[in-house]
C-alpha cells in the first residue's frame, strides 16, 4: 500500500541496503535529486523493532547524507531527533491523507 502511494508520486523509488547490510524499504529520489527516506513497520513498541527501524535509517541517513525520514507504522505518531537527522513516525492513515493532499505534505513532515 505505502509502495503504491509513493509510486503514483515518485518517478525513482529504490530499496537501500547499507554498508552494514541494514535494510531500508524505500529511498525516493525527486526531480531535485533530495533524497527521502521511508520505513514500513507494524509497530515500534517492541524495543528490538525499534532499535532495527531506527538504525536502519539512522545508517542511511548516515551514508547516504539525508537529514530527514519517514517510518510508516499502524498507530505510532512521533518525531524522533537523532545526530544523524529528524525521523517522522505517522500512521500509514496520515500518511497516506497528506501523501492524497500533495507531495509537499509528506515530504515535508
Amino acid at each position: 500500500m505505502v509502495f503504491v502511494a509513493l509510486r503514483r508520486l515518485y518517478n525513482e523509488i529504490y530499496y537501500y541496503k547499507t554498508g552494514k547490510t541494514q535494510e531500508v524499504d524505500f529511498i525516493e529520489i525527486s526531480h531535485s535529486r533530495e533524497k527521502i527516506l521511508f520505513q514500513v513497520c507494524e509497530s515500534l513498541i517492541n524495543p528490538k523493532t525499534r532499535n532495527r527501524e531506527m538504525n536502519a535509517l539512522r545508517q542511511a541517513m548516515s551514508e547516504l547524507s539525508v537529514s530527514k525520514s519517514v517510518t510508516i507504522t499502524l498507530n505510532e505518531d512521533e518525531v524522533a531527533i537523532f545526530p544523524e537527522g529528524t525521523i517522522t513516525v505517522m500512521p500509514a492513515w496520515r500518511f497516506l491523507l497528506e501523501m492524497n493532499g500533495g507531495r509537499e505534505s509528506a515530504s515535508a513532515t
